[in-house]
């Protein structure tokens, strides 16, 4: 049969295994990251589009951006899909900088403005 002490030593192991195992089931994953928004927006007779991170403004642009003067998309949908690449860039921790090229591939061009 079991001895007093060891039946102290055994139940104190298995309270110290049973609260181990609790505290490490409880533990929550971390964040997966900010939460980014893409909202569109009516600008003048056009679009444009912001984008909130955790609900709280970061990003305000009410016209095409890279090319001169204060042109709003003509459609919701061009203001989106550009919108789409710089919450993709924000996603992959790059700033959210856009290039002619990268307009242009979307179909933004300068000649159509």
């Amino acid at each position: 049969m079991w001895t007093r002490p060891s039946r102290i030593l055994v139940i104190t192991l298995l309270v110290i295994l049973i609260g181990f195992l609790l505290f490490h089931s409880r533990q929550q994953t971390p964040p997966s990251g900010p939460n980014i928004e893409l909202l569109p927006l009516r600008s003048g007779s056009g679009w444009g589009y912001r984008i909130l991170v955790n609900r709280h403004p970061f990003l305000y642009q009410p016209f095409i951006p890279v090319y001169p003067g204060h042109r709003p998309f003509a459609s919701e949908a061009q203001a989106l899909r550009v919108g789409n690449l710089v919450v993709q860039k924000l996603v992959h921790g790059e700033r959210p900088r856009l290039s002619r090229r990268e307009l242009d591939s979307l179909g933004i061009a300068s000649d159509s403005l």
